[in-house]
């Protein structure tokens, strides 16, 4: 029995530290734009604070908060930048949310009510921005009803308790609220999605440094003793982990099965899949069963096919591989697939010892390919030469061709 592989994906300190290093630096960049945001608007502050000057009946507090904001600006500026894509830690965070909420809470006595600026102005949007980037949007909700309540406290200096309080003066507590869970929430499934995205093509990266580091040491090892073995159970062994190690490196949706792979099975698990993808798993399972090498080459863009289409397809290049290896007389073969006109074509050509395209082998081909393609919309097209081998081409339709004919 074979090694097993791991099927799971790779965490964001793999090995290879690809997805590790990619990863902290969408965390790098995502943390350096809030605190530019943060510097552009604690300058703002400066320019309110000297413009509303003479409105200030708290002009002392007023001018002490914006210090403040200030230190605390440039140093959670510098631990961003200095960090390299740390995740800040929940220290940082508080102070950050904390001096927030003192902007909002002292407003009220740094200014008369109807004032038609605050002194906060949008400091503590990046201390939501921050929380809801490093914590999610549950945390950042709670962090919104923080300043919600700090707005409450300004208020209550500005003119008096809650009692007092006008429905417009409830509202603009209310809308604080609001304003800053939506930010705070949309800001959360944002760099969630983005670092999705970013971990996929990071994945994506690794894999394909794996399979160049492997490919010129097990592969080559692998393709050596199915050469040089008398052994026929060892060879069939290195057949089926060649097949089960290609299918792994190449195949985003790798299975360790072959079985799992055989032509016409249910093994399409999406109408967009990968067309190579599928491809690849039949090609290394023909490998793996009947002892043939098959040179692939795939031209992009390969367009997406239906769930049908490209399990007939699968199914007819699997019989294709399996017909070489049966008749042809050589243990090679080549395929190539490409996009064709609302179509893709994949072509099977071998070597071989070919035939008389109108004998009984043609219907043989007809049955097992051409009725199967025909089936889904798709043809066959057949060129063989007796001792110069034989070449199939294979059709189905597009997704889009198929959608837009019915």
């Amino acid at each position: 029995m074979g090694p097993r592989f791991d099927e799971g994906p790779p965490s964001r300190s793999g090995r290879l530290g690809v997805v590790d290093g990619r990863a902290r630096a969408l965390d790098a960049q995502l943390f350096a734009g809030i605190s530019w945001f943060r510097s552009a608007a604690w300058v703002w502050i400066v320019v309110v604070a000297a413009l509303s000057f003479r409105q200030m009946t708290g002009p002392a507090v007023g001018w002490a908060m914006v210090a403040v904001a200030g230190i605390v600006t440039a140093w959670q500026v510098a631990r961003t930048l200095g960090s390299r894509g740390a995740i800040p830690t929940t220290i940082v965070l508080v102070v950050g949310l904390a001096t927030g909420a003192a902007l909002l809470a002292v407003d009220g006595w740094v200014y008369a009510d109807g004032r038609p600026q605050s002194l906060a102005t949008a400091w503590p949007v990046a201390a939501i921005l921050a929380v809801a980037v490093a914590r999610g949007a549950p945390v950042a909700i709670g962090a919104a009803f923080v300043l919600g309540a700090a707005r409450g406290v300004g208020l209550i200096g500005a003119v008096g308790g809650p009692g007092s309080w006008s429905l417009g003066q409830w509202m603009s507590i209310l809308s604080t609220f609001v304003l800053y869970a939506l930010a705070g929430s949309a800001a959360a499934v944002v760099a969630q999605r983005i670092r999705a995205a970013e971990d996929r093509v990071a994945l994506a990266v690794a894999r394909e440094e794996v399979a160049r580091d492997l490919h010129d040491g097990m592969l080559q090892t692998l393709a050596a003793v199915q050469r040089r073995s008398d052994d026929p159970l060892l060879v069939q062994l290195a057949r089926t982990q060649e097949a089960q190690l290609r299918t792994y490196l190449f195949d985003p949706d790798h299975s360790t099965n072959p079985a799992s792979r055989a032509p016409g099975a249910a093994t399409i698990r999406s109408a967009e899949r990968q067309v190579e993808g599928a491809l690849r798993a039949v090609v290394a399972e023909s490998t793996a069963r009947w002892g043939i090498t098959v040179t692939q080459a795939y031209v992009p863009p390969l367009a997406s096919v239906g769930v049908e289409s490209l399990d007939a397809l699968v199914g007819a290049v699997g019989e294709c591989l399996a017909n070489v290896a049966k008749h042809a007389g050589v243990s090679e073969a080549n395929l190539l697939v490409e996009s064709d006109a609302g179509h893709i074509r994949a072509t099977v050509r071998d070597r071989g010892a070919g035939f008389d395209i109108d004998a009984a082998a043609r219907r043989g081909l007809d049955r097992s390919v051409g009725e199967r393609l025909a089936r889904v919309g798709g043809t066959m097209a057949l060129q063989s030469t007796e001792g110069r081998g034989t070449q199939v081409a294979m059709k189905v339709p597009t997704s889009n061709a198929r959608s837009r004919h019915g």
